[in-house]
């Protein structure tokens, strides 16, 4: 089996984790595809329907498997350790490597189950866990530096839209254009070093990390890179911009 680790827990590799715990686990639903939301209506004077809107939503991700500890004070630890993959309120990723390495920000979808309590050293598990942003992305982050007035090519390899991140490098106008969709982020002020525009999040912050509010001009947009391509992005600003990106997976 793949090593697939959940919330920072490698699994599958038969090595003891800190508490001598050796996991074992297996997607057993979600990680091929996320949800697909499809709405439609009757076509006017004519046979058929016409597709009124068609998007990706949540991806939840089933996953089974055994704990496997050397005591049953191991086993009531990793019993115990199930309840933050991840804890409630909080993100984890699980990071599957395949072929092509990848990994998914997942949220507590269901309370984790077992067969039952802890007893004689292992148990079976299963977590159900949510992903409410649905796309996969690899395990590198890409970064391109881009001065005022230059287009650099943008490069995704994956099969989904790649969602691009804005920096300001030094204090100024951002205006950032991806030159095949027409897609504009562009500041409606002047911003100081290092005001991240953050198309995951899809809010702008500044360089300690406090959300923004203003900084957006309006019509701006949040740039993208088509799946499977490489597409010019053009610095129209005053200021150099550091571009930051993953491979983005269905």
């Amino acid at each position: 089996m793949s090593r697939i680790d959940i919330c920072g827990i490698p699994t599958n590799i038969d090595v003891p984790d800190d508490n001598g715990v050796i996991w074992t686990s297996k997607i057993t639903a979600g990680w091929s595809s996320p949800t697909v939301s499809s709405q439609r209506a009757n076509a006017t004077g004519q046979s058929g329907v016409v597709l009124l809107e068609e998007k990706h939503q949540e991806r939840t991700v089933e996953i089974k498997g055994w704990a496997f500890a050397p005591s049953a004070a191991a086993a009531e630890l990793a019993f115990e350790q199930l309840s933050s993959m991840p804890a409630l309120g909080t993100t984890g990723e699980i990071v599957y490597y395949g072929p092509t390495p990848k990994s998914l920000t997942v949220r507590q979808g269901e309370e984790p189950r077992v067969d039952e309590q802890p007893a004689g050293g292992k148990f079976h598990y299963m977590l159900t866990l949510v992903a409410l942003s649905p796309y996969k992305r690899g395990l590198t982050e890409r970064s391109v530096t881009i001065a005022p007035g230059a287009t650099v090519n943008v490069v995704n390899d994956g099969n989904a839209p790649a969602v691009l991140t804005v920096a300001a490098s030094s204090s100024g106008m951002v205006r950032v254009k991806q030159t095949v969709s027409g897609q504009v982020l562009r500041s409606k002020v002047s911003v100081a070093s290092g005001t991240v525009f953050d198309g995951v999040a899809k809010f702008a912050r500044s360089a300690g990390g406090v959300r923004l509010v203003g900084v957006i001009d309006n019509p701006s947009e949040w740039l993208s890179v088509p799946r499977s391509s490489s597409t010019p992005v053009k610095n129209e600003g005053s200021v150099p911009v550091v571009v930051t990106w993953f491979d983005t997976y269905a």
